[in-house]
C-alpha cells in the first residue's frame, strides 16, 4: 500500500516538472521568435536602405533609418548586420562602406548624447531633434571622408546630411507601430509610405530579377492609395513613379503610372479584385507601349502578384493603411444623426413641460377675499345686533360703508388695531360702537393683513418661478434648434482622433467628431486614462489638424476634446482672514462658462467666520450654476435673493461682485451688489469702477449696478472685498497699481493685501484680492 502511494506521488511530481519544463520551453521559444523577428526587421530594413542612393552616390537613408530604429528600440547590431550584407552583395568599393560607417557614426552620436544629457531610454523630450542630429552626422561624416577636396562633393555631403536629418523623424512613427492597431494617424501613414519609397530605391539595386521587387512594392502602394478614389490613386501613382524613376526605371513607364492609379481608384467602389484588375490592365498596356509586347513580362508578373496580394489582404490591415471606407463613415453619420434627433425630441418635450409650468404659475389665482367680501365680513362682525343698524345702512349717505373701507385701509397700511389701541377721532365719531371696533374687528383685520402679506410674497415667488420656467423653456428650445442645425460630422477628424486613441492605448465605446468653426470630438471611454495619455492625444490631434486642442474628461468617462479658447487670462489672488482665530468669510470663484465667457466672482458673507464663509460660498455656487445653465445674470440674482430671504430665522446676506469676460477678451461686464469698487489699470491710468447698493438678502427687490467695460491686451482688472478699505481714501491703491503695472497678477495681489495689513487702521475684516490680466 505504501509502495503504491509513493509511486503515485512520484508520477504526480514528474507530471508537474514536465509541465513546468514545457512552459519554460514555450516561453523561451516565444521570446526567441520575437527576438529573431526584431532582428530580421532591423536587418531587412537596413539592407535595401544601405543600397538606396541618390545622385552623386549619396546614401542618406541608411543613417536616417538607423537613427530612427535606435529611437524605436530596434537592435543596433541587427541593423549593422543589414548594412554589412548590403556591402557584400554588390561590387566592393569605398562607397559601399559609406552606409556602414555612417550607421556606426550615428550610433556613437546617439550614445554620446544619451550620456551627455543623462537621458532615459524612453525619454520623449527632444527625441526628434536628437534623432535628426544623429542621422545628419551619420550621413555627413562618410561623405566628407570621400569628398577628396572637391567642392561639389562637399556640397553633396551637406545635402546628404540635410536629407538624412529630414527623413529620420518622418519615418520614425512607422517603426513604433503595434500589430493591434486598427487605424493610423496621417503622419504614421506618411511614415509607412516614406519607408516604402526608401525600400523601392534600395530594392532596385539588387542583382538580377530581384530588382523587380521594387516594382512589386510600388504597385502595391498604388493599389492602397487607389482605395480612397481615383484622385488618391493618381497621387499614389505619381509618388511611386518618382521613387522608381530615382531608382533608375524607365522614365516614360514611371510617368504613366498615375494613369494606372486613377483607373484602379475609379474601379475601387466595385470591389478589390476589380481595382486590382484595372491596375493590371494599365500596367500591361504601359509596359507593352514602353518596352514592347515581348518584353513586358516582368511588369505583367509584378502587377498580377500585387493585385493578388491586394485582393486577399485582411480588410483590417487595409483600413489601417488607408482612410476609413465610405460605408463606415456613412454608418457613423447615421448613428450620430439618430442620437441628435433623439436628443432634440427629448429637449422639445422638456421645453413643452417647462412652458406648461410657466403658464401655470403665471395664471395662479389669488386666495384672498375681495375688498367687497371683506367689507361684508366687517359689517357682520361690527354691526350685528346694533340698534342703529337700520339707520346707518338705510341712509343714502354711505357713511357706514366709508367707515369700513377706512378700517380696511388701516389694515393695508399696516396700522393694525389692537385691543388697547384707540381709533382716530374722525372715525370714532362715525359709529356708536367705536370703542368696540378694536375688539370686534381687530383680529379679523390682523388675520387679513397677515394673509395679504403672505399672498403678496407668494405672488412674487410664483412670478419669479414663472419667469425662470419661461427662460428655461427658451433655453431648451434654443438647445434643440442648435442640435438640429449644429455642426456636421467630420469623418476625417474622427479618423484622426481614433488613431490617436489607439496609439495611446485608449479604448472608447463610441467616438464622433463635429466640424465647423470650432470642431469638437466627443467620446465615451471604457476606463479612465492617465492625464499624460490625454495630453498626448490632444497634442497628436493638434499637430494633425493645426488647431490647439484640450481634453476634458467627466466623472462618467465622457471625453470632450475641443479647441483652446482664444481668451488667455492670468489670475492671481490673495485672501487673509480678519482674525487669525476666525475663518475667512470671503469666497472667490474663477471658471469658464459653456458659452466661452469667463466668470470671475467675489462674495463677502456678513461678518466673519465659518457661517459667513458658508453663506458667501453658497452664493457663488448658485450664481455659477445659474450662469452655466444660460440664465441671465439679472434673473439669477433675483432668484438667489429670494432664496436667501426665504431662510427662516437667519439674518444673513452676502455681497456679490461679478465680472463676466467675453470669449474674445474684448469686453467685461461688471455686476455689483454691495461690493467694493473695482480697479482697471490700463497703461499708466487707473480707472475706478464704482460699487453697487445693498447686498443680497436685505430687501425683497434688489437692483444690481451693471457696467460694461471694453478691455485691451495687457489690461489689469482688480476685484476686492471691503477688507481692502475701498472707501474714499484709496489713493494708495491706485498708486501701488501704477507702480506695479508690469508685475505678474499674483505679485500685485500679494502686494495689495500686504499693504492693507500695514495700514495704521486696526484690521478687523477679511481681505480678498483678485487680480486678472488680459493676456
Amino acid at each position: 500500500m505504501l509502495r503504491d502511494d509513493l509511486r503515485t506521488v512520484r508520477r504526480r511530481t514528474q507530471a508537474i516538472l514536465d509541465w513546468m519544463i514545457a512552459q519554460r520551453r514555450a516561453h523561451f521559444t516565444l521570446a526567441a521568435l520575437q527576438e529573431t523577428g526584431l532582428w530580421l526587421i532591423g536587418a531587412g530594413l537596413l539592407l535595401p536602405a544601405s543600397m538606396a542612393r541618390l545622385t552623386a552616390g549619396m546614401s542618406p537613408f541608411a543613417p536616417a533609418l538607423f537613427s530612427a530604429g535606435i529611437a524605436a528600440g530596434l537592435s543596433p547590431f541587427s541593423m549593422l548586420l543589414g548594412c554589412a550584407v548590403a556591402a557584400a552583395v554588390g561590387p566592393f568599393s569605398p562607397a559601399s562602406l559609406a552606409p556602414l560607417i555612417g550607421c556606426l557614426a550615428a550610433w556613437g552620436m546617439a550614445i554620446g548624447l544619451q550620456l551627455l544629457l543623462a537621458l532615459e531610454p524612453a525619454d520623449r523630450e527632444g527625441r526628434e531633434v536628437r534623432m535628426a542630429a544623429c542621422a545628419a552626422v551619420g550621413a555627413l561624416l562618410p561623405a566628407l571622408i570621400m569628398a577628396q577636396g572637391v567642392l561639389y562633393n562637399y556640397l553633396a555631403a551637406c545635402a546628404s546630411g540635410v536629407i538624412s536629418a529630414a527623413v529620420a523623424p518622418v519615418i520614425f512613427p512607422a517603426l513604433t507601430l503595434r500589430t493591434e492597431r486598427e487605424r493610423l494617424l496621417p503622419d504614421e501613414r506618411l511614415a509607412l509610405f516614406a519607408c516604402a519609397a526608401v525600400l523601392m530605391l534600395g530594392l532596385c539595386a539588387l542583382p538580377g530579377a530581384l530588382r523587380h521587387t521594387s516594382l512589386l512594392l510600388g504597385l502595391g502602394c498604388i493599389l492602397i492609395f487607389a482605395r480612397s478614389g481615383a484622385a488618391s490613386g493618381a497621387l499614389g501613382g505619381l509618388c511611386t513613379g518618382l521613387a522608381l524613376r530615382f531608382a533608375g526605371l524607365d522614365t516614360l513607364y514611371c510617368a504613366l503610372m498615375p494613369l494606372g492609379g486613377a483607373l484602379a481608384g475609379a474601379l475601387s467602389p466595385i470591389s478589390r479584385p476589380a481595382s486590382a484588375g484595372g491596375l493590371i490592365v494599365a500596367s500591361v498596356l504601359t509596359g507593352a507601349w514602353c518596352f514592347g509586347i515581348q518584353n513586358c513580362l516582368p511588369e505583367f508578373a509584378c502587377s498580377v502578384l500585387a493585385g493578388a496580394a491586394y485582393s486577399f489582404l485582411p480588410e483590417r490591415l487595409l483600413n489601417c493603411l488607408s482612410s476609413a471606407p465610405d460605408g463606415l463613415i456613412e454608418s457613423e453619420r447615421r448613428a450620430l444623426q439618430r442620437q441628435r434627433d433623439d436628443l432634440r425630441r427629448r429637449l422639445d418635450s422638456l421645453s413643452c413641460v417647462f412652458g406648461e409650468l410657466s403658464s401655470g404659475y403665471a395664471q395662479t389665482g389669488r386666495a384672498l377675499p375681495t375688498e367687497a367680501e371683506m367689507v361684508g365680513q366687517l359689517r357682520e362682525k361690527l354691526c350685528a345686533n346694533c340698534p342703529s343698524y337700520a339707520s346707518c345702512w338705510s341712509e343714502g349717505s354711505g357713511a357706514a360703508g366709508r367707515l369700513l373701507c377706512q378700517l380696511l385701509g388701516l389694515a393695508f397700511s399696516g396700522a393694525l388695531l389692537g385691543e388697547d389701541s384707540e381709533l382716530p377721532p374722525e372715525l370714532g365719531r362715525q359709529c356708536r360702537r367705536a370703542g368696540q371696533i378694536p375688539r370686534r374687528v381687530g383680529p379679523l383685520l390682523a388675520d387679513y393683513d397677515a394673509r395679504r402679506r403672505a399672498e403678496l410674497k407668494r405672488d412674487r415667488l410664483t412670478a419669479l418661478m414663472s419667469a425662470q420656467f419661461d427662460q428655461s423653456r427658451a433655453l431648451l428650445a434654443e438647445a434643440a434648434q442648435s442640435i438640429q442645425s449644429g455642426g456636421q460630422p467630420d469623418p476625417a477628424l474622427a479618423s484622426v482622433a481614433r488613431a490617436a486613441f489607439e496609439k495611446e492605448g485608449i479604448r472608447a465605446e463610441y467616438l464622433y467628431a463635429l466640424g465647423g468653426e470650432r470642431p469638437e470630438i466627443c467620446a465615451r471611454l471604457t476606463k479612465k486614462p492617465g492625464p499624460t495619455a490625454l495630453r498626448e492625444v490632444a497634442r497628436l490631434i493638434s499637430e494633425e489638424v493645426g488647431i490647439d486642442f484640450e481634453a476634458a474628461i467627466s466623472p462618467s468617462l465622457g471625453l470632450r476634446i475641443a479647441p483652446l479658447p482664444p481668451l488667455r487670462l492670468q489670475i492671481g489672488f490673495r485672501s487673509v482672514p480678519g482674525s487669525e482665530s476666525c475663518p475667512n468669510g470671503d469666497s472667490r470663484l474663477a471658471q469658464r462658462l459653456p458659452d466661452g465667457r469667463v466668470l470671475i466672482a467675489l462674495s463677502d458673507g456678513m461678518g466673519s467666520g465659518e457661517t459667513a464663509g458658508r453663506e458667501s460660498s453658497e452664493t457663488l455656487r448658485l450664481i455659477a450654476r445659474f450662469l452655466q445653465a444660460g440664465i441671465e445674470p439679472a434673473s439669477a440674482i433675483d432668484a438667489i435673493n429670494e432664496l436667501m430671504l426665504l431662510r427662516s430665522g437667519e439674518d444673513m446676506y452676502s455681497t456679490v461682485d461679478l465680472c463676466l469676460i467675453d470669449a474674445g477678451g474684448s469686453t467685461a461686464e461688471l455686476i455689483k451688489l454691495g461690493a467694493c469698487r473695482s480697479y482697471l489699470l490700463r497703461g499708466g491710468a487707473c480707472i475706478r469702477l464704482e460699487s453697487g447698493r445693498l447686498p443680497l438678502g436685505i430687501l425683497e427687490e434688489v437692483r444690481p449696478v451693471r457696467r460694461s467695460v471694453p478691455l485691451h491686451r495687457g489690461d489689469l482688472l482688480v476685484l476686492a472685498t471691503d477688507g481692502l478699505e475701498c472707501g474714499d481714501e484709496d489713493e494708495w491703491i491706485a498708486s501701488l497699481l501704477r507702480d506695479m503695472a508690469g508685475k505678474p497678477p499674483q505679485q500685485i495681489a500679494d502686494a495689495l493685501v500686504q499693504e492693507a495689513l500695514r495700514q495704521s487702521r486696526a484690521h478687523a475684516d477679511d481681505t480678498t484680492v483678485l487680480a486678472v490680466r488680459i493676456a
